[in-house]
C-alpha cells in the first residue's frame, strides 16, 4: 500500500458481494475514502451505511433518482425557488441526497 494510503475497509470481492454487481476501482476507492473520512470504520457503522447506499442506489445501479424531480418544484423550504430547481436538485449520489445545501 502506498505511503499515506489508508487500509481498504471494503474490498473488491466484498463490494461485488454487497452490491450484487461489479464495483469499479474508482468507485471502490471513493467509498473507502468516504468511510475513513466520516469514521465509518466499525462493523455496525459500515453495515448501516453500506445497507443504506445499497438500498438507495439499487446496488449502485442508480446514482440519480429515477423520478424526474417535478415533485420538488416550488419547495422553497429546500431552496427550490426558481423554475426547474426541482429536477435540477433531485436526488443524486449513492445516498440520493435531495435539495440544495
Amino acid at each position: 500500500m502506498p505511503e499515506g494510503a489508508e487500509e481498504s475497509l471494503i474490498t473488491q470481492p466484498e463490494g461485488k458481494a454487497i452490491f450484487g454487481n461489479f464495483i469499479r476501482e474508482d468507485e471502490l476507492a471513493d467509498l473507502n475514502r468516504c468511510l475513513h473520512f466520516y469514521q465509518i470504520n466499525t462493523p455496525p457503522r459500515i453495515c448501516h451505511f453500506i445497507s443504506k447506499i445499497a438500498h438507495e442506489s439499487g446496488g449502485l445501479k442508480w446514482l440519480k433518482e429515477l423520478s424526474d424531480g417535478s415533485y420538488l418544484e416550488g419547495r422553497s423550504d429546500w431552496g427550490n425557488t426558481c423554475s426547474g430547481d426541482g429536477p435540477k436538485y433531485k436526488g443524486s449520489g449513492a445516498l440520493h441526497r435531495t435539495k440544495q445545501l
